[in-house]
């Protein structure tokens, strides 16, 4: 490295009242520094499990740089270094480095001639990447409280432990046994049902593999089901509160005696009970269809039920006896019958009897090709329905040539309550598009304007030839933030008014707009492509 001097030379007078300088300031030609300028620039790319490349800024001159390494160490270049080594150029491939490692690594600029004037260090801190040696879970290793890990048996651990995903917060900490360390294999317990954790194995400490997964639904008293059990049987004989969860697989409800054995037939419920899949991400599927009874209730989560099977055409839910009933609740399901050909379902649920609902529940579910022959969709004729939510679903497909929601008092026996009815953030897109003037809201419950409570909010309508309604009973809907694509009949929009022979409710907020750009609906992926839309929270959430 070239030596820099400084060399100036003044001549100074001095005399009373006066100083001057002999000569002018002469040019300086170098300059000499105590030590050379500390390198710059300093970081650490391409970090990976073993190894990563430590780059800076040339400096001026230099010829040679010294560079140190310490492992476990943050900036503080304790002990003895891992690496040491003499460079040339401004960079550094770091080998041999162990993973989840702390290291500190530093450089100095060397001084060709004088050691005395190396540059000061200049340091930097890095973590070298975790291992990845946990297998996949399968759906097998997930349980309601419990899961199973597994990496290769010559790799060698020592604990795992588990954190809640979502808060970051340690849950549980298990220490490897040595049958888990020669098997490969640990099984942790503690944890929670339907709850999304990330579990890493470890081995002194340093991070061996991480994978995230979700417990399933709760099966504390529950009666576990198999695809080879004999479901509709279990049914029959179900006790009052009895849960029943479902491993993923088919399960055909028979028809019964002298229906033959080629169609699905109804499960009689008479007690509340509960039916839910095991895996949300591998649900279930049902064939056939529920008879409710004599007050029953009934909770679906996580099932597929295909109604393309079944012996006669029918509701998927059908009310047959006149009493008090507790809650049907849909959950996370999805339903379907065909188009053409097969079973095309006279429509979802159906209530012609004088029966009291305490509710119905149906949310963040997929209902599709419900043609709806003989039925509407959501077809209430006798009974009373204390509160009916339709929420964040996507429907398509359904009520070809007939109505979205009917709600009658053909039975009046019920002294004129006023139920309330809530569609909320759901994507409705090719229904009741057969025939001009079907409509979302066929309610006629009370016999009088104001005998129901409506809400129509954030649902999009698409591809409809529906209005709202043609009724004067219908009671007027609190609208709000709906969205209409393709909606081609007028008086899908147009208000109330008593002076016209039809009362539409119409939602004189909402308008026809630009295509929402569904990613694949033939595939039932309702996802909105359209940013402009998208930006309005309209439709089901996914």
């Amino acid at each position: 490295m070239k030596t820099n001097h400084i060399a100036a030379t003044c001549m100074l007078g001095l005399a009373i009242g006066l100083a001057s300088c002999g000569n002018p300031m002469e040019e300086i030609h170098d300059i000499i520094f105590e030590r050379n300028f500390s390198p710059i620039g300093l970081e650490v790319k391409n970090i990976g499990e073993n190894g990563a490349t430590l780059t800076w800024t040339a400096t001026t001159g230099a010829k040679a740089y010294q560079v140190e390494v310490y492992a476990d160490d943050s900036l503080d270049f304790k002990g003895k270094p891992v690496i040491t080594t003499k460079v040339n150029d401004p960079a550094l491939a770091l080998k041999s480095l162990v993973y989840d490692t702390r290291y500190s690594a530093r450089v100095m600029v060397l001084d060709a001639t004088d050691a005395a004037r190396n540059s000061k260090w200049t340091g930097v801190y890095f973590r070298t990447a975790a291992q990845q040696i946990l297998t996949a879970f399968s759906l097998e290793d997930t349980g309601d409280k419990d899961v199973i890990a597994h990496w290769p048996a010559t790799e060698e651990a020592d604990q795992i432990v588990v954190f809640n995903k979502n808060s970051g917060k340690k849950a549980m900490e298990y220490t490897l046994t040595a049958d888990d360390k020669s098997n490969g294999r640990a099984h942790v317990t503690g944890l929670q049902p339907e709850t999304e954790y990330t579990l890493k194995l470890y081995k002194n400490g340093k991070e061996r593999g991480s994978k995230t997964f979700k417990t399933i639904a709760d099966l504390s008293g529950a009666t576990i089901v198999r695809s080879t059990d004999n479901f509709s049987e279990m049914l029959e004989k179900a006790t009052q509160g009895q849960v029943f969860a479902l491993y993923n697989g088919t399960y055909k409800i028979s028809a019964g005696a002298g229906a033959g054995n080629e169609g699905a037939g109804a499960a009689v419920v008479n007690k509340s009970i509960t039916i839910k899949g095991i895996y949300p991400t591998a649900k279930p599927k049902i064939q056939g269809r529920f008879q409710l009874e004599d007050g029953a209730g009934l909770t679906m989560k996580n099932v597929i039920v295909d109604g393309t099977t079944n012996a006669t055409n029918d509701q998927f839910f059908n009310y047959k006896t006149a009493t008090t009933y507790a809650p049907l609740d849909i959950n996370n399901c999805e339903f379907y019958g065909a188009q053409t050909g097969g079973t095309v379902l006279k429509g979802f649920c159906y209530i012609n009897v004088a029966a009291t609902v305490e509710a119905v529940t149906i949310r963040n579910s997929s209902i599709h090709d419900v043609v709806c022959d003989g039925g509407d969709l959501f077809d209430c004729r006798k009974g009373y329905i204390k509160t009916l939510t339709i929420d964040n679903n996507i429907i398509y497909n359904c009520a070809t040539e007939r109505d979205f929601i009917r709600y009658d008092d053909a039975a009046k026996s019920f002294s004129n309550p006023v139920p309330q009815i809530s569609l909320t953030n759901n994507t409705i897109d090719h229904c009741m598009n057969g025939a001009p003037g079907k409509r979302i809201l066929y309610v006629r419950f009370n016999g009088k304007k104001g005998g129901q409570q409506i809400k129509v909010t954030g649902n999009i309508f698409s591809n409809t030839q529906a209005v709202y309604t043609n009724q004067a009973t219908t009671s007027a809907p609190q609208y709000t933030n709906n969205y209409y694509y393709n909606c081609n009949n007028p008086s899908l929009f147009a208000p109330s008014d008593p002076a016209n022979k039809f009362f539409w409710n119409g939602d004189t907020s909402g308008r026809n707009g630009s295509n929402p750009q569904y990613k694949d609906p033939t595939k039932g992926d309702y996802t909105i492509g359209n940013e402009s839309v998208a930006a309005l929270k309209v439709g089901a959430i996914r």
